[in-house]
C-alpha cells in the first residue's frame, strides 16, 4: 500500500504528501471532532424559543387555532377488551355493590350498569380469571349514582393479579 517514492518527481511527491495530509486531517476530525454538535441552519421564518416578537401581528391577520385532543382519562380498570382467553379458563366472579346501598332493600335502588375488572390469577396447578363486577346503582330517593371503587392493582392497567406476578 505504500508509495515507491524513488520513481516520483518532486511535484508528484508534493501532491501525494498533500493528499496524505488531507486524509490525516479528515481522520482527525472524524475521531476527535464535534460530530454531534452540528450547526443546523435556522429557518428565517421560524422564531427561536426565547425570542420576543418586535410587534403584535397587524389587525385583521387570521391565526389558525388548534384544539388539543382531550386526553383520555386513565381508567381505574383494565377492561378495554377483557382478557383474551378461551372459555376453557375457569372464571371466579365476585359482585360488589357500592357501600352506599349496603343494607338497603333492593326496591330502594336501581342497578343501571356495571363495570367489570378481570385479572389473571395463578394457582399452583392452574390459571384462573378473577372477574370483579362492580354494579353502578342509582338511589331512587336521592337520584344519585354510585359505583364501588375498583380493586387495587399491582401494576396500573395490568391484567395480572398479585399471584401471577409474585409466583
Amino acid at each position: 500500500m505504500g508509495i515507491d517514492v524513488s520513481t516520483l518527481s518532486r511535484d508528484e511527491l508534493e501532491r501525494a504528501f498533500l493528499a496524505q495530509q488531507a486524509e490525516l486531517n479528515w481522520l482527525r476530525r472524524q475521531v476527535f471532532g464535534q460530530r454531534s454538535e452540528r450547526a443546523i441552519p435556522q429557518d428565517p421564518r421560524q422564531a427561536t424559543l426565547f425570542e420576543v416578537p418586535a410587534a403584535a401581528p397587524p389587525a385583521g391577520t387570521s391565526v389558525k387555532s388548534y384544539e388539543r385532543n382531550a386526553r383520555r382519562a386513565p381508567t381505574d380498570v383494565a377492561d378495554e377488551k377483557g382478557l383474551r382467553f378461551d372459555p376453557s379458563v375457569p372464571v371466579d366472579e365476585e359482585v360488589i355493590l357500592p357501600k352506599e346501598v349496603e343494607g338497603l332493600p333492593a326496591e330502594s335502588y336501581e342497578v343501571i350498569g356495571e363495570k367489570v375488572t378481570e385479572r389473571l390469577v395463578q394457582l399452583p396447578t392452574q390459571y384462573r380469571v378473577k372477574r370483579t363486577i362492580r354494579k353502578t346503582v342509582k338511589l331512587k330517593t336521592e337520584q344519585t349514582m354510585h359505583t364501588a371503587p375498583a380493586p387495587a392493582a399491582v401494576l396500573e392497567r395490568s391484567f395480572a393479579d398479585v399471584t401471577l406476578l409474585g409466583g
